[in-house]
């Protein structure tokens, strides 16, 4: 097994290819596993809970995801969850994401990763992906099963595989990225984030910071003295159009209301940021958006009922059901999508991006690999499918109702 890709959806997938007995290689572009999460100051984790009114929080899938609910909560590194609207959210220490990512990558006997690497060929024939070829590296890396847990499809892009198409205009999750600049302050350094990331987590907590800031990313230190966040803002369904100034207006304004509050916290409980303010802030949030492959199966709404190919859960913006085939590749046999590249359509790739479905997708798609991989056949009837999706659905989510 290859792995492409070592964030949440690409380590995910290195973990159950072990855990099923394969052999993996786990191919990291940066330093760090875990991604997005490990190298952004991202407080929370979405997507892990089965969104309602309901007291109790429902975790969506078992598995990979209930694994790193409990070792954070266990080592200090997460509480909660917290109920920002109907959906529940894991807090979390930004560094304890990127720390158990190691572990437990490092546990795994089977695994071997390769780090600051990139693809820079893929072969191919009618039968699938036969090798690639890395960056820096003249030898060939040959493997039964290839997994594309990349940021934007990468692996699958090199590879020719057949892309999905975007529709800009059509309601999806917003980015709104600001600058908050201190004037008379030097560059942040990782001690004043981390000061920064721990106010965030305790404000929320306590209620004295609206809940929607837990979906506040803070990026890499930039020029001088800025610090650049990125909240997530909901669209809210079918009707938000970027074509409808309301919508668009809408959104600006829930952004700059909790930029503004961010601003005021840290002017109150930062002395070295007593005199910073909201700088630049955009004048429209942007959709957030990346490559997406075409599956066997087109992942859309309509697809929530859970059947025999189900594998797992996607719990962001209500439950929907998983199927194997939306994992796999409409072109090669041995290539499988996790992650924001899986097979879905442009609406529902928002649900994709979140750390929940990432780590479920992975898993889903590492544990269906090695399972295909160490059954020796280069193609799978519906019945064999089947079979597989009903093992690794038991794994991650357990038997259907």
């Amino acid at each position: 097994m290859v792995v492409a890709g070592a964030g949440a959806a690409g380590v995910a997938a290195a973990l159950g290819s072990c855990r099923e007995g394969a052999r993996t290689l786990l191919l990291a572009r940066r330093p760090l596993l875990g991604g997005t999460p490990s190298g952004f100051l991202i407080h929370s984790l979405s997507g892990l809970y089965l969104p309602g009114s309901d007291a109790l929080p429902r975790l969506a899938n078992a598995g990979v995801c209930w694994e790193f609910i409990e070792r954070l909560r266990a080592n200090g590194g997460g509480d909660g969850p917290v109920r920002i609207d109907n959906e529940d959210v894991f807090l979390r220490d930004p560094g304890a994401f990127a720390r158990l990512c190691e572990d437990l990558c490092a546990r795994e006997k089977l695994l071997t990763v390769r780090r600051n690497i990139s693809i820079d060929q893929v072969d191919t024939d009618s039968r699938g992906i036969q090798s690639i070829l890395l960056e820096d590296d003249p030898s060939p890396v040959r493997s039964r099963i290839f997994i594309d847990a990349t940021r934007d499809a990468e692996l699958s892009f090199l590879s020719g595989a057949t892309l999905l198409g975007e529709q800009t205009a059509v309601g999806r999750r917003s980015a709104f990225v600001f600058v908050i600049s201190e004037p008379h302050a030097e560059a942040p350094d990782h001690e004043l984030l981390g000061q920064v990331s721990a106010l965030v987590i305790d404000g929320v907590r306590s209620g004295e910071l609206n809940p929607k800031l837990a979906m506040c990313v803070i990026r890499a230190p930039g020029f001088g003295g800025d610090i650049r966040p990125v909240i997530d803002l909901d669209t809210e369904g079918d009707h938000y159009s970027t074509l409808q100034p309301e919508n668009v207006l809408r959104l600006q304004i829930l952004g700059s209301n909790l930029a503004a509050e961010l601003e005021a916290m840290l002017r109150s409980k930062v002395p070295s940021l007593r005199d910073c303010r909201v700088a630049l802030h955009p004048a429209v949030p942007h959709p957030r958006a990346t490559r997406r492959v075409r599956g066997r199966l087109v992942l859309s709404k309509a697809d929530s009922t859970p059947n025999a190919d189900t594998v797992c859960w996607l719990a962001w913006g209500g439950g929907l059901a998983v199927p194997l085939r939306a994992l796999m590749s409409a072109d090669f046999q041995n290539l499988l999508m996790a992650g924001r590249c899986l097979s879905a359509d442009w609406e529902l790739q928002p649900r994709l991006r979140v750390a929940g479905a990432a780590l479920a997708t992975g898993e889903a798609a590492g544990r269906s690999g090695a399972a295909i991989a160490l059954s020796g056949c280069d193609s799978l009837n519906p019945t064999a499918e089947e079979v597989i999706a009903t093992r690794v659905r038991h794994s991650i989510v357990g038997p259907l109702n």
